[in-house]
């Protein structure tokens, strides 16, 4: 077996807690809905609120897919790509941290964030000394 570059198993973490956070997010989905049902919220409201539940989701299963196919291939693991992946996810990372407090979704985005910034950071590297 050939060992695997570093950067590569830390894009598959990475792909995996968003993918473990997604599902975790989707699971929840029915019970917002019922609640925003219950509660008389105006359709426009509940309508938006639910779709930004599943954007949530889609986006990091999105960035998730693109985790697993980088560490597949390199030349996805690029630097415009994984700085884009690391902004999108920080920007979540801040925003739920602001609005939501420090919780296990907090953490995980985070700890996805922290593993992109790394992989670009080995990378950059590679490229500086290859």
């Amino acid at each position: 077996m050939i060992a695997q570059p570093l950067w590569r198993w830390l894009l598959i973490a990475a792909g995996l807690i968003l993918t473990g956070t997604a599902l975790i997010q989707l699971q929840g989905y029915p019970r917002v809905s019922e609640l925003l049902v219950s509660e008389r919220v105006p359709t426009l409201w509940s309508a938006g609120i639910r779709a930004t539940w599943l954007f949530f989701a889609v986006q990091l299963l999105v960035i998730a897919g693109f985790a697993f196919a980088a560490g597949a291939r390199p030349r996805l693991a690029d630097s415009s790509a994984l700085t884009i992946c690391a902004v999108l996810l920080a920007s979540n990372t801040a925003l739920m941290g602001g609005f939501l407090g420090l919780f296990a979704g907090t953490f995980l985005v985070g700890t996805a964030t922290a593993l992109v910034v790394i992989v670009r950071l080995i990378r950059l590297e590679e490229r500086a000394s290859g």
